[in-house]
């Protein structure tokens, strides 16, 4: 037991770190258009969710343990349809390439997710889930969901699998949703303020500007650098 904690354990510091890579990202390329930004944002989780199912517990031949469903339900509840269904799809083809007795459970459980999320969004408001009673309302969800798709495995083994690996299937997907979530909700405050501050030294139509302490600009808004 303790073994699979520890391999649930790195495989959210994995998806930790694809998230972060793609958060950064995104920062440095904010003037992409918001649909390549939603197809990059479906790329990372899609990564985040083969890098998981590389780092799974291995419950019996082809059996998997990991977690993907989480990955998939982050992308929809926070990013929208569009993002969850390029992480189901890398999620989906990766599974089917690993192969095994658990590639039609385990689409079967990647489909039924997506869905789920999908329709979450939707009754949201069609907008990411932000505030921590929401994430963690989300969490919760992903941590029932991988209990509830134990039940796609045959019924010799659904048991088995509950008692041997569900309580930290169960913790680390809703400590997955809930990190993904928290840490996308910061990012979009920021790049909000961001984008607030941006405006403002662009369309104002008084000087404004930022020099250092050798008096050089740093930052300017348009009518300075036209009067310069």
């Amino acid at each position: 037991m303790d073994d699979v904690w520890k391999v649930l354990a790195g495989n959210l510091a994995a998806v930790a770190l694809i998230v972060s890579i793609w958060t950064h990202l995104s920062y440095r390329f904010y003037q992409l258009p918001p649909k390549l930004r939603c197809a990059g944002l479906g790329v990372a989780m899609g990564l985040a969710a083969i890098a998981s199912m590389l780092l799974s517990v291995r419950f019996d031949v082809g059996v998997i343990f990991d977690l993907r469903l989480a990955i998939i339900e982050s992308a929809a509840v926070f990013g929208g349809p569009g993002p969850a269904l390029i992480t189901a799809i890398l999620a989906a083809c990766f599974r089917l390439y690993l192969g095994g007795a658990g590639v039609t459970p385990g689409l079967t459980a990647i489909a039924i997710v997506f869905v789920l999320g999908s329709a979450l969004w939707f009754f949201a408001g069609r907008k990411p889930m932000s505030h921590a009673p929401s994430i963690l309302s989300a969490a919760v969800l992903a941590g029932c969901l991988s209990i509830a798709v134990l039940a796609l495995l045959p019924a010799a083994d659904f048991q088995r699998a509950v008692d041997e690996v569900g309580l930290p299937i169960a913790v680390l997907n809703f400590a997955t949703t809930a990190a993904i979530g928290f840490f996308l909700a910061y990012f979009r405050r920021f790049t909000l303020e961001r984008d607030i501050l941006y405006a403002a030294l662009t369309q104002a139509p008084d000087y404004h500007y930022v020099k250092d302490l050798k008096h050089r600009f740093v930052v300017a808004n348009l009518n300075v650098a036209r009067h310069n």
